[in-house]
């Protein structure tokens, strides 16, 4: 049983009764992490997105996960920080702007890095073959400005 009272200036709050009685709880993640063998270890905070993803990284195992509302968990960034040489080593925090990019730092390793999400696929229809789709590229990340640029030839 939960009994406390909190009192500021004109507002006093009692909360009383077990906490489960107003909330339901939920795991979203634990140690196995991804599921795949890229673990957590001493989840320190989390940040949600736009789109309702969690996301979280673990102290000692030098990552991050972002957690989709259909439940699907990927690790986002791990111990080789941006593989190029820059490790990521104890992350602390984890952030997301208006725009979906995640900012993770290293304690550790005295960095700070900012994931972008890919962009959005876009499909084009194949004429000719009932339900197959063409994956054109990621708009943008190849240099493409719009499906119009797209050249098909036999």
């Amino acid at each position: 049983m939960l009994e406390r009272a909190l009192a500021t200036g004109l507002l006093t709050l009692a909360i009383r009764g077990p906490l489960q009685a107003w909330a339901s709880i939920t795991e979203v993640i634990d140690d196995t992490g991804d599921g795949n063998g890229k673990g957590l270890s001493v989840p320190f905070c989390v940040a949600i997105g736009s789109d309702g993803s969690v996301y979280t990284h673990g102290l000692l195992s030098h990552n991050a996960f972002r957690i989709r509302p259909n439940g699907f968990v990927s690790e986002i960034i791990d111990a080789n920080g941006d593989g190029l040489g820059k490790p990521l080593m104890r992350p602390e925090f984890i952030a997301v702007n208006a725009a979906d990019e995640i900012f993770v730092s290293g304690s550790d390793s005295s960095n700070v890095f900012l994931i972008v999400p890919p962009p959005i696929p876009a499909f084009v229809p194949v004429f000719g073959v009932p339900g197959a789709v063409l994956l054109v590229a990621f708009l943008g990340a190849v240099g493409l400005s719009a499906v119009r640029d797209l050249r098909v030839s036999s």
